[in-house]
This record gives C-alpha cells, structure tokens and sequence, in this order.
C-alpha cells in the first residue's frame, strides 16, 4: 500500500486489547500461574515466579483451537461444574443407544471408555474367610454408574483344603435377593493370593446414583481349611462410591467397615466416571472451563477432556492389568495429545 502513489503515509492497524485475566475465583491462589507477590496460606510470593500463562493466553485466546486432550486416570466427574462444558464426546456414537455407532468395538463409549470398571485393586490384609460362624459372608458397597454389570473379581487364597465353594453375588439390598451371582470352586481358589474372576449369571444394570452390594459368602466353616478374602483395611477408604461390611452372626447384623474396602474388579463399561478424585483433579488442571466465574482456570482453557478409566478406586494401576496399549489405540486419531 505504501508503493501506491496515491498513498502518502500507511501503518498497520494493530489489534489491542487486555490481558486475558479470568474471573474464576481460585485464580488468585494459582500463583504458578500468575505470581504477583500475593500471599497464599500465609506465604508471600515472588514477583513473575511463574509461567507466564496470563502472557502466553494473549497469545492464544482467539486462534480458535481447540485441542483434544486425553487424560488416562482414575476417571473425571462428569458433572463437575468447571469441567462439565469442556468434556469431549464422541459423534460418532448415540448416548444411551448401547450399540457401537462407530464400529470400533467399544459398544456406546460416547464420553470416553473405562477399563478399569468399578474396582479397587489396594490390599493389605487377608480376612479370614469361612473360618467359623462369624467370618462366613462380607460384602462391599458401590455405586451405579449407569452400565451392566457382568462380572466380578475378588482376591483369593485358601488354607489347607476347603470343600465348600464361595458365591459371589449382587444385591440391591445387603439382606435381598440375589440380582445376579458366580460361583468359585475350592479348585479355582490356589493357596498364594490370587485373583479369582467369575462371569455372573446374567447382567445386572446399575443405576446411575444407586447403591449396590456385591456380596461374598461360603458355607465352609473350619479352622484348618478355609479361604482368605483380601482387603484394605484401617488406612483410608480410598473408594468414594462405597465401603466393605462384615456379618455378625451373633447379632444377625452387618457391621460397617468404615476405613476399608475389599479388594474388588469389576467388567470395563462405557461410563469412565471418577471414584477416586485424582482424574478429576488432573483434568482441572489440563482444562477446567475459564473464565465462567466457577473453581479455577485451566492451564489450557480452550481444550477438550476426553476422560479414560485406568486408575480404579484406590488411585491404583495394577501392573499385572495390560489396559495401557488398548488404551492407546483407543485414543489414535482421536485426540491432540493423550
């Protein structure tokens, strides 16, 4: 414009504006960041000791992009407030449908996928299982989470040689009738700690929201031939959805094991929901929504979150569980980053 004869003066016209602060009320506390020297916890910090984010969404905030990021954890709680307008879903599937809209073998993973299920892989301590009247049944309590229910794993070992097999069963009520239920053979059951998986005898749908027992019993009574039940037991009730309880014959009442949960795994299922919090927390961190006056501001605000299940209650991922490379091509092409 400049060459053109008929132009005696031109300069660019630059685009102005202010910084992008968001309004999210626990931005003030993210001093890594945006450190102005404000004091946190008592604990005055340092002036620009942080990563110039605040500089770097000027940069950013009007390209458009909106990146897909999977975040393979314990989970994310789908209806959280500052991440439940950024979560990805899938448009190749119909929700609620239960058929596999895209052809890829995971039938209605419209939100994402869980292969960990409902399950809680921490243990440190063997329950005596069948020992006498009082150690004949326990049961774990869990949460629906909108899918079916199809099988059950527990961790096992017996001592000497029980005769008496154990039913594993899930009710809808501690003291009900079975929905569904499996049954282990003394054979199936190896003296070292195992675990023991059974498919149940039909599919149970579980609600979402609603509280389900899954219920572990024998009739073996003896001293020298009985099964141990593994459990985590009086450190920290790491599943959020429920908690183990035992039987007291004596009293003809289950007694509620408030720091504990029985080791427990449960069939993969489409719903990859959080029943631990670490997913949800990491998820925040990647792209909580910002901007929307709610919790915090994410290290990417204009992201989507695809939530996948590896992690199980206790936060754990068991080394012996090969999710990792299925986990993988799950994500290929579908997201920016996993």
């Amino acid at each position: 414009m400049r060459r053109r004869p008929e132009v005696a003066f031109a300069e660019p016209d630059y685009l102005h504006r202010a910084i992008y602060t968001p309004d999210d009320p626990g931005f003030v506390d993210q001093w890594g960041f945006q450190d102005t020297g404000q004091v946190i916890q008592g604990s005055p910090g340092v002036p620009d000791a942080d990563i110039d984010v605040v500089e770097a969404w000027d940069l950013v905030s009007d390209l458009g992009n909106s990146p897909t990021v999977a975040v393979i954890d314990t989970g994310v709680d789908l209806d959280h407030p500052d991440l439940v307008n950024v979560l990805w879903t899938n448009a190749g599937e119909t929700p609620g449908n239960w058929t596999d809209g895209d052809g890829n073998g995971y039938v209605d993973d419209s939100r994402g996928w869980n292969w960990a299920g409902t399950s809680n892989f921490y243990y440190n301590n063997p329950w005596h299982l069948g020992l006498d009247g009082d150690s004949q049944i326990y049961a774990q309590s869990i949460t629906g989470r909108g899918c079916d229910l199809t099988s059950v794993g527990i961790m096992l070992s017996k001592a000497g040689a029980p005769t008496q097999p154990i039913d594993v069963s899930v009710r809808a009520d501690l003291n009900g009738a079975d929905l569904a239920s499996a049954v282990i053979q003394p054979s199936e059951v190896s003296s070292t700690e195992q675990e023991v998986t059974k498919d149940h005898s039909g599919a149970v749908s579980l609600v979402e929201g609603n509280t389900y027992y899954l219920v572990v019993g024998t009739s073996q009574s003896d001293a020298s031939n009985h099964y141990h039940l593994n459990d985590n037991r009086n450190t920290y009730d790491y599943c959020v959805g429920g908690c183990e309880r035992g039987y007291d014959s004596s009293t003809s009442s289950w007694i509620n094991h408030i720091e504990g949960d029985l080791y427990f795994h449960t069939n993969a299922n489409r719903n990859p929901r959080d029943d631990n919090g670490h997913g949800t927390h990491c998820a925040g961190i990647v792209g909580a929504e910002t901007d929307n006056s709610v919790g915090v501001a994410g290290t990417c605000p204009w992201v989507e979150i695809m939530p996948l299940g590896q992690g199980t209650a206790a936060g754990t991922w068991p080394p012996w569980k090969s999710w990792r490379p299925s986990t993988m091509r799950w994500t290929t092409g579908r997201t920016s980053s996993a």
